[in-house]
């Protein structure tokens, strides 16, 4: 199958899927939508059906079928079916990432490995440029650091959600036993520099993200204590320098986040009122969840949020001010409003199995033969875990550019069955 012309565009085009992200949503999206048409393609004409059987696509399938079920419920259908009527091609990206590892062995994780952490140096290096040239200018305090990404404030939500897989994937592919410490000594370096432009970034859940990543690779990865000692020490180090040698990210990060979370009712602070995130924030929810109260089983519609939140009927008792977001910037709230309760509850019993995975892999990693694979494997379950917290700030669940980034690491999974047996692992999680 490898000499096929198909089989070998889509293979190129998966590839190049980590550094088309950095362009925004519309080339990601191209890329994999092609290749998906390539691996239907392909699957027909060898009969592949496995694929489609697998137990992560049939729940896939369910979802899907549960949120265009809620577009034709809602009150714009056509507006709700432009986020919900093609969504069926992340499932499909998953299983193409899946069939494409599965039938190239190493080779395809090795480039791709190659292709993830060059798109992450990319994204971090136009960041610290950008940031010396604002420092140069005069300029800091007047601007957030972006990076390659321009207008799109993502930089530290794209490397706090891609950094997972990147080193998963290099413990796997170039971590060798003879070079163990000049590895790990790389990966500091490369970590410390990717935590930094994070903070310098200003975005406090993509922070949030990366210091929680922090803590479980220096828990579950078995690094001498030294080598602890130094991720540990870089980021403390870091954030406690840039936040208070920069007035901007002082102001940001500290200030705001306070401001944001605690509104003082008067001068003499009498009564202080705690909002979650901040006061848009928490009406943003408190809409979201009467949305749900009034529609639990289907919801108001993929999209709609934008549409209905400044209903009266979902705005009782709650002082929005005149404002309304594009969505509730929480994953489970907006399909609790959008698309009801049944596929929140299989995006929750996913986070839930992802925990399960997390704590299974830790407590029987010693058993296990091949080292590499296991930390590729935590590091993937990992990234999900960041994706779906429940507490976590996203974008639009339904968001192209977002699910590429939610879907890469599922293809990966899908796959480690086949990788532990051709590296023959004694046993299996």
């Amino acid at each position: 199958m490898n000499e096929n012309i198909f089989f070998k565009i889509n293979f190129y085009l998966l590839l190049l899927i980590p550094l088309a992200i950095l362009s925004g949503p519309a080339i990601p999206d191209i890329l994999v939508s092609s290749s998906g048409i390539l691996f239907i393609i392909l699957t027909l004409k060898y009969k592949l059906y496995n694929y489609y059987k697998s137990f992560f696509f049939i729940i896939f399938l369910i979802f899907y079928f549960l949120i265009i079920l809620s577009s034709f419920l809602s009150t714009d259908i056509l507006f709700s079916l432009e986020s919900s009527l093609f969504y069926f091609r992340f499932g499909i990206f998953a299983l193409n990432i899946w069939f494409v590892i599965e039938n190239t062995n190493k080779k395809f994780l090795f480039l791709f490995t190659i292709s993830i952490t060059i798109s992450i140096i990319f994204a971090f290096t136009s960041g610290y440029m950008q940031y010396l040239s604002l420092i140069q200018d005069f300029n800091i305090n007047s601007f957030r650091v972006s990076g390659i990404f321009n207008d799109e404030l993502v930089l530290g939500s794209f490397i706090s959600r891609i950094m997972p897989i990147s080193i998963g994937l290099l413990f796997f592919c170039f971590l060798k036993n003879n070079k163990t410490k000049i590895f790990y000594y790389l990966i500091s370096i490369y970590f410390f520099l990717s935590v930094l432009i994070t903070i310098i970034s200003g975005e406090r859940a993509a922070i949030i993200n990366i210091i929680l990543l922090s803590i479980l690779l220096i828990i579950f990865i078995d690094l001498k204590l030294k080598f602890k000692f130094i991720i540990l020490f870089s980021i403390v180090t870091a954030f406690v320098t840039i936040v208070f040698l920069d007035d901007r990210i002082y102001n940001r990060l500290i200030l705001k986040t306070y401001n944001d979370l605690v509104i003082e009712e008067n001068q003499s602070n009498e009564k202080l009122d705690i909002y979650y995130i901040s006061k848009e924030h928490h009406y943003s929810a408190l809409t979201a969840i009467n949305m749900f109260k009034k529609n639990m089983f289907v919801g108001i519609g993929p999209k709609m949020f934008r549409k209905q939140c400044l209903n009266k009927e979902y705005l009782e008792n709650i002082d929005y001010g005149g404002s309304c977001f594009m969505h509730p910037h929480n994953s489970y709230l907006q399909l609790l409003a959008e698309v009801g309760i049944a596929p929140t509850m299989i995006l929750f019993s996913l986070f839930s199995f992802i925990i399960y995975k997390i704590i299974k892999i830790y407590a029987l990693k010693k058993n296990y033969t091949n080292k590499n694979i296991i930390n590729l494997e935590f590091f993937l379950y990992v990234t999900l875990f960041i994706t779906l917290w429940p507490i976590n700030q996203n974008g639009n669940f339904f968001n192209n550019w977002l699910n590429v980034i939610y879907y890469l690491p599922i293809g990966i999974i899908l796959s480690l069955k086949g990788i532990k047996e051709n590296f023959d692992e004694k046993k299996n999680i």
